[in-house]
């Protein structure tokens, strides 16, 4: 009868951790202090459109404002993937905003407004 007596006291240690630890992370969950994967990012709301501004783009797509755009990054961008290597021009895995701004016609099919417009020579 020992051996039962202990193996109910087990049986209900258990339990109470096992309550307790939902009740942590349920709790964690409503309050919104679950701990993230270091490193994740988030992915933008709204898909750019290519009549879009290269630095309208940027800005969308560089959703932690790092001042650069990963490949995770445009993920959102079909194809983009083949003009996103050929524009990274020190080969660091990243598009600064001017190289993002090289890539940017390239992609969408569109000439930026701003070396085209009339001003000085």
């Amino acid at each position: 009868m020992n051996w039962m007596v202990m193996f109910v006291h087990a049986l209900r240690a258990l339990l109470i951790a096992g309550v307790l630890a939902f009740a942590n992370l349920a709790g964690a969950g409503e309050t919104g202090e679950m701990e993230t994967t270091p490193g994740a990012q988030e992915m933008p709301t709204v898909v750019p459109s290519k009549q879009e501004t290269a630095e309208s783009v940027f800005a969308k797509l560089d959703n932690g404002k790092k001042g650069y755009i990963s490949l995770a990054d445009v993920t959102v961008l079909p194809g983009f993937d083949r003009v996103f290597q050929s524009s990274d021009s020190n080969h660091d895995g990243k598009l600064s905003l001017k190289e993002f701004k090289s890539a940017w016609p390239a992609y969408s099919g569109t000439t930026d407004p701003a070396a085209s417009a009339p001003g000085p020579k």
